[in-house]
């Protein structure tokens, strides 16, 4: 045989045997490519798994030991997680920043206070891990806004919210539909009627809600769904290609709107046409103090005189003496507010600061920097607002969880009223016009459809 057909013969073999490997290699990956996808599934079903669980945790907000609540339990844990993820949403890393500063000036301003003050470390503690679950808890929502719509992310809120609200009748007081049950109703409702695209549903939702809270003698919801049917009724007028596009246009308009509500309550309220009970007690707040809403919240006449006697505030932990005490009860007889009847002594300047107001709140426990993380949330919300107006875009749920925030910011204690601003507070972080990176250059080429954004996953 000569040696060219050997050699041929060897190059035959060998191309043979190559073969053979390619093949087996072949078959061997098909079994890691198959368990690569798998795994990659199971991931992203523990990751779903975990950011549902999360927002019902954080919604439910049910005390565990005092102070902490279920909300701890995800901020805590997923510290890593959505911590790493902040820099995407315009404002969040200040935000926590200011909180954490906040949080430093209440502990150096209690130990100032202490000269005068009895400090008690339990409620220190308690108003810590409160200020830090509340704002924490926004980072998780924006973490989880990656996984989950955010309009899912609100209507699964409502469920927390609710069956919290559900399993601690101690809190519902002399009106459930009030203290417990009229917001989270509201906001599951909203959204989802939002998930199925039904505006005019919502419109009519809205209307029923009002109605229930005349009912139940509840005025200031009775507003919130007035004035949220209006401006997204507003913002669809202005939908047409002429219509302006000035951000700050919807801020005058909830100006003039709100200041329309309130005058048109006060008339129908004092009239009677809402009912005797809310009759006579809104002609006996106006009777008093001259106006409905300085009546109805005199507690901030009392906090006026507490910053005009200690204007840098008082520290975490701080309990009120008798000169705060009695400078509250000025603030009272300022308004012709009764001030003998136990209220301030028992719970606003009892054991704590309880001022009914998250602003005053933060103020008081945190002092100046308190006081400027709550005018920042505040600008937040109502500068979010105004930009999906005005890009005629802002679901209903949105507008209405905005709402409550900013009178909660203004007249709900913080101990109770935080949740309803951290929800409101992490939606408007997602909004895609007010996104850093990547995902905001790929939403604004995409235009201002705010609610066909929310119903595409982040």
């Amino acid at each position: 045989m000569s040696g060219s057909a050997v050699g041929h013969r060897q190059v035959a073999g060998a191309q043979s045997v190559a073969a053979l490997d390619s093949a087996r290699n072949r078959e061997s990956a098909l079994p890691v490519a198959g368990q690569a996808a798998i795994d990659g599934r199971r991931v992203e079903a523990l990751q779903l798994v975990v950011a549902i669980g999360s927002v019902l945790l954080i919604g439910l907000h049910s005390t565990l030991y005092y102070g902490v609540t279920t909300a701890a339990v995800p901020v805590a844990l997923l510290i890593p997680v959505w911590t790493s993820i902040l820099w995407r949403f315009r404002g969040a890393p200040s935000l926590m920043i200011l909180t954490a500063l906040a949080l430093v000036a209440g502990v150096l301003l209690a130990r100032v206070s202490a000269a005068d003050h009895h400090i008690d470390g339990r409620e220190a503690f308690a108003s810590i891990t409160l200020l830090a679950t509340g704002i924490g808890a926004v980072g998780v929502l924006l973490w989880v806004s990656t996984i989950i719509r955010p309009d899912r992310i609100a209507l699964l809120y409502g469920v927390g919210m609710l069956l919290g609200s559900a399993a601690s009748p101690a809190s519902w007081g002399s009106d459930p539909w009030k203290y417990a049950f009229a917001f989270p109703v509201a906001i599951i409702a909203l959204s989802l009627f939002q998930q199925l695209r039904s505006g005019i549903m919502s419109l009519v939702l809205l209307g029923v809600l009002g109605l229930v809270s005349i009912v139940f003698n509840y005025r200031s919801f009775l507003a919130f769904c007035v004035l949220t049917a209006l401006l997204v009724l507003w913002q669809k007028a202005r939908r047409s290609p002429a219509a302006s596009r000035n951000r700050f246009a919807p801020l005058l308009m909830m100006g003039v709107i709100g200041l329309g509500i309130y005058y048109l309550a006060t008339s129908l309220l004092v009239g009677g046409f809402l009912g005797a009970t809310l009759q006579q007690r809104s002609i006996a707040q106006i009777d008093a103090s001259g106006s409905l809403l300085i009546g109805g919240r005199p507690e901030w006449s009392a906090t006026v005189q507490l910053m005009k006697m200690n204007p840098w505030g008082y520290g975490l932990g701080a309990t009120p003496n008798m000169d705060d005490l009695m400078a509250g009860k000025r603030g009272f007889a300022s308004i012709n507010a009764d001030y003998n009847n136990g209220y301030i002594e028992n719970y606003m300047l009892g054991n704590q600061f309880h001022l009914h107001s998250i602003i005053a709140d933060l103020w008081s426990s945190c002092g100046v920097v308190g006081l400027v993380l709550a005018v920042l949330i505040v600008v937040r919300l109502l500068g979010s607002l105004s930009v999906a107006l005005s890009a005629s875009s802002a679901s209903a749920v949105f507008v209405l969880t905005t709402l409550v925030a900013v009178w909660d910011l203004g007249f709900g204690p913080i101990f109770t009223n935080l949740t309803d601003v951290t929800l409101a507070l992490a939606l408007a972080m997602m909004l895609p016009h007010l996104r850093c990176g990547p995902e905001a250059d790929s939403t604004a080429s995409r235009g201002p459809q705010l609610t066909d954004d929310w119903q595409a996953r982040a």
